[in-house]
């Protein structure tokens, strides 16, 4: 059902919805732009998107360059295994289906593929997790 449905539905005045919506929006949007475009976690925030495939493998071949997410301490000066793992991964078919919070499941089947580089992404998924809510938090509150 559609949010416009359920305000109709309740007999409440949509433009009264609107203007409390955009007013929502406006000083979310104003806290976003104070506080998240210079917070000192973003890089590392962006960077953690490899992680998920979708973002990896569509768009711009740049993503697939290592050395473009050396913020991550384990990939600033990789070993040649890992190297070759990365590899493996950029060379990987996109499966749109994977949702955000299957992200795990997903790195656990290529875990035995990709083991070095698995065992990284174990140790920044969750705190990519955590910087989102914490994003959201800041943004919110």
């Amino acid at each position: 059902m559609k949010l416009e449905e359920i305000i109709n539905q309740l007999y409440f005045d949509l433009s009264e919805f609107y203007f409390i919506f955009q007013t929502a929006f406006k000083i979310a949007y104003e806290k976003f732009e104070l506080h998240i475009p210079n917070h000192p976690t973003r890089p590392l925030f962006r960077a953690t998107r490899l992680f998920d495939p979708k973002y990896m493998h569509i768009g711009n071949n740049r993503r697939h360059s290592i050395y473009q997410y050396s913020i991550i301490n384990e990939l600033n000066n990789p070993s040649d295994n890992l190297v070759h793992e990365w590899g493996i991964y950029c060379g990987l078919k996109s499966d749109e289906n994977i949702d955000e919070s299957e992200l795990d499941i997903y790195w656990n089947n290529l875990a035995i593929c990709l083991p070095i580089f698995s065992q990284i992404v174990f140790g920044y998924l969750y705190l990519a997790m955590l910087l989102n809510v914490v994003f959201l938090y800041i943004i919110l509150f």
